[in-house]
Formats: structure tokens, sequence, C-alpha cells
């Protein structure tokens, strides 16, 4: 027999006949006849071996599934309904030819870890059965990933069964790693990552800096392996959709991330979804400039839309300090190149150092008797910011963009030389000032300036009035006078 066909049996009956009966005397009566009469009746058997089925089997009702979870699949309150509707028990679209569905009943499994990488429903499970196909469920007070399976019982015993999963969560929430960092890969390692100086891209970076409490120690968002008997299988299994039998693409619990980027105060870009997840970085390049401050917020999503976000700040400077008259000076006078003694710890230093957009962060000194020496000489100044947040003066002091206002002019002197015993020099003799300034964002200039020491006079000579190949005259009558020196000379 095949579905849909019946097996039937006719049963018949008749009756009929006649009665005589004796009196108290023996007499007999004539017959009495009954009238005959049959009564017949049939009996069918159907056949029926075809699982009931739901209509998104037949791709009649797009959107419906085998059975619904009202509040979602995934729920911070343990209370759920269930849902199950449009399943029918069918003979090629004539129900009356089969069985007809019986009941459907519920079952309520957790899930258990194969592998680091697996988990699989638990056989064992909680029964219910379900009138008014809904039914009130209320799950464990702990979150977990539940599956839920549905068993659809026709006449005949045929059954269907199918399966969704739940995940109650109303406790777990993203945290920091503080072992790991958010930072600015792309800026100075110097700076500890606070400093762009190059204007390529800007790459951020937070490899497993965030991560779901819960999630992180026993990962409910793993691959579901598939029933060992093959039950659940095309629309009644959770292949696609949340929670998949293949598993939620995760990091540590979070499912995706999202950026913010600011130009100061500007708002340049806002909730952004960071690409090629479960990638933990991303590189921009958005033409940035010296002196800017950009700040990047990074939001972490878990599949609970539970979010954390946090700030991370960088500045751009990509140019090199100023240093600017760098020179001798004696008794207010400047520009100077040659000192007139061979006793060093009487130089006088002067230049000016600044940077307009990170400020200044070191300013060391050599002198040597080679160019970039520092065998006479080699110290640190001490950066000096003003004490108040305004340069009165732009001649002296500056503010920088990122940083404080600064003194820009500086003055060296030499008399730790004679602590050294490094003060005696040697008459016409070059020797060499090397400035090394470093700003804030660590990019360094250095200049150098030769110095000669001379500490003997000009040998005397003589003044005459008139050119050099006329006699000394003593008087004129032009409103001009010719002075020619002769024997001056400068040992050195």
């Amino acid at each position: 027999m095949q579905d849909g066909e019946r097996l039937c049996l006719t049963y018949k009956t008749q009756s009929g006949g006649f009665m005589k009966y004796k009196d108290f005397m023996n007499r007999v009566s004539g017959a009495e006849t009954y009238t005959r009469i049959s009564k017949e009746k049939d009996v069918c058997v159907k056949f029926d071996s075809s699982p009931p089925v739901h209509c998104g089997e037949i791709s009649s009702c797009p959107g419906l599934e085998p059975l619904m979870i009202v509040q979602g699949r995934l729920t911070r309150n343990p209370e759920i309904t269930i849902k199950v509707k449009d399943w029918i028990d069918p003979f090629p679209m004539k129900p009356d030819q089969a069985s007809g569905i019986k009941s459907y009943a519920i079952s309520v499994h957790k899930m258990k870890e194969v592998d680091n990488l697996t988990l699989i429903m638990d056989e064992k499970g909680h029964s219910y059965n379900i009138s008014h196909n809904e039914i009130n469920i209320t799950l464990p007070q702990q979150p977990a990933l539940y599956g839920i399976a549905l068993e659809v019982l026709d006449n005949a015993g045929n059954v269907k069964s199918a399966r969704r999963f739940v995940m109650f969560d109303n406790s777990s929430e993203i945290q920091i790693n503080p072992m790991k960092q958010l930072k600015v890969t792309s800026a100075s390692r110097e700076t500890n990552f606070t400093w762009q100086t190059h204007r390529e891209k800007i790459c951020i970076s937070w490899e497993n800096r965030y991560y779901n409490s819960y999630n992180s120690k026993f990962n409910l968002l793993r691959k579901i392996q598939k029933d060992y008997h093959g039950v659940y299988q095309g629309v009644y299994e959770q292949e696609s959709g949340i929670l998949p039998i293949t598993g939620t693409t995760n990091v540590f619990g979070v499912t995706s991330y999202f950026y913010s980027w600011y130009n100061g105060e500007n708002a340049m870009f806002t909730d952004v979804l960071v690409p090629n997840f479960p990638v933990q970085s991303f590189c921009k390049n958005y033409g940035v400039r010296d002196g800017e401050t950009h700040t990047v917020t990074i939001t972490s999503k878990d599949i609970m839309n539970n979010t954390l976000s946090e700030n991370i700040t960088f500045h751009v400077d990509t140019s090199v300090p100023d240093i600017e008259d760098l020179w001798l000076t004696k008794d207010g006078e400047r520009q100077l190149f040659v000192h007139n003694s061979t006793d060093l710890a009487k130089l006088v230093l002067e230049f000016k150092a600044f940077d307009s957009h990170s400020g200044l962060y070191s300013i060391e000194y050599f002198l040597g008797t080679s160019l970039g020496g520092n065998e006479l000489a080699y110290k640190s100044l001490a950066v000096q910011p003003l004490a108040n947040q305004t340069c009165a003066s732009i001649v002296n002091c500056y503010c920088a963009s990122i940083g404080y206002c600064e003194n820009s002019l500086y003055k060296v002197h030499f008399n730790h030389l004679i602590t050294n015993r490094t003060n005696n020099g040697q008459h016409n003799r070059d020797y060499h000032l090397t400035i090394k300034v470093t700003n804030g964002a660590r990019l360094a200039s250095i200049q150098h300036v030769d110095i000669l020491t001379d500490d003997s006079p000009p040998v005397k000579g003589v003044v005459v009035e008139g050119a050099e190949e006329y006699l000394d005259i003593d008087y004129t009558k032009e409103a001009s006078v010719m002075e020619t020196t002769m024997g001056l000379k400068h040992r050195i």
C-alpha cells in the first residue's frame, strides 16, 4: 500500500425465521414468520507512513518557523513563550486522506561541551505537552544556551522533529583585559603611541582587549554538533539566522566592533562598523595635519547588545623642532663665533629653540674638539614651561598647539667645565658646539657651530691720511678723508 490508500472490509449479516410455540395443553400454534432483514458495514484502515510537515518545508509560508520563540532567541527574561502553528499531516494536499496530527510535545535541553570548538545538545531534557498550540516555559536562572526541541506526532504514530536554540543572559557584560592595549600602532613607539609623526595611514589596534564576562569562560557561541540520529534536517534544523549550528563568529564573546572619529571637537564619522570581523584593527587615511588632535572611540558589542566604549587620543607632528640664532654672546654683543679666551668656562652660548606643534621634550648640548664630539662637555638643559598659560611676547616664548607655553630663548654657561677640569682650551683652536633639540613627538633637530679661541691682541700698526701710495698729508680741501692702515696684524 501507498500513502493515502485504504484497506476496507465490508461486514454483512442477515436475520430472519419463524416461531412456533406450545401452550400448556401441548397444542402447537401455527408458524409465525419474521420479516427477513440484512445489515452491512464497511471498516477501512488508512495507510499513512509520512510524518507531519511544516509549511516552511514546502515554501508556502515564508518567514514562519516550525516553532517560534515569541521573545526571540536572545532573551534577558527566563519566561519564554513557544508557539507552534502551520503544521499539517499531508497526503498530496488532501489532509482528509492522512491520519492527522495527534499531539505536540516540547523538550528543553542544556548544551554540553564536546571540545573547545563544539557544543552538543544534551539528549536528556525536560518535556512539556502543548495545548492550544502554545506553552509558557521558565528557564533556569542562569546564563546559558538551551536547545528547544519540538516533536509532532500524527495519529499513525509518525513523528517529525524540529529544534531551535535560545540564549538566556541577563547578567554578562563586556569587560577590559588590562594586559592588552588599545593603541595607535601607526604612531611613534617612543611616545607610547600618542604622536603620529607621518601623514600616512592611521592604524588602530585593540588585540584581545575586550571580552564578554561569561562567554570568555564558557563560550556559548561555538558551533553545535548535529544530532547523532539525523533527526533535524533542512528547515527543522537551525542552519541560519541567530544562533546557527555553525556557530557565531566572535572574539571572546564580542561579535562586532564600531568606531567613531573626531578631529578635535568635530565628529568626522560616528558608529561605523569595523570591517573584516573578527580582525581587531583597522587603518584609515584621513589626511591629518601637524598640530591636530584626533580621538577615536572603539565600541565593542556582544550578541546580547551589551556595549563598551573606549577612547584613544593621538596628536600629529611630522616636523622637527626649530633651532635659530645659535651663537656666542659677550657683554650684550651677539653673533660672535670667536671666544677671546682659552678659558672655555667663560663661554656663553645663546640660541632659540621651539616647536609650534608638540613643544619641546629635551635640549642637549655637546662640546668637543671634533664635529659631534663631546669629550669636553655633554649636558642637558631643562625645557622651560611658563607658569601661566599665555605668552606675553612671541620674541622669547611661544605656545605649542598641544602642550604648554614655553620659553624659546636659551643661554648656556659653561662654568661646569671647571668642575670637570675641561675648561682649559688652546689658543687658535676650533671647538665644536652641537645642539640637539627633541620635540614632544620625539623628532630631533641638530645644529653645529664652530668656536675659535683667540686670546692675543693685534700687533700695532700705522694709520695715515691719504692713499697708501702717497705720503701722509695733514690737510685736505675735500669734504671726505681717506685713511690707510699699515702694519696692523693679528697673530693667530
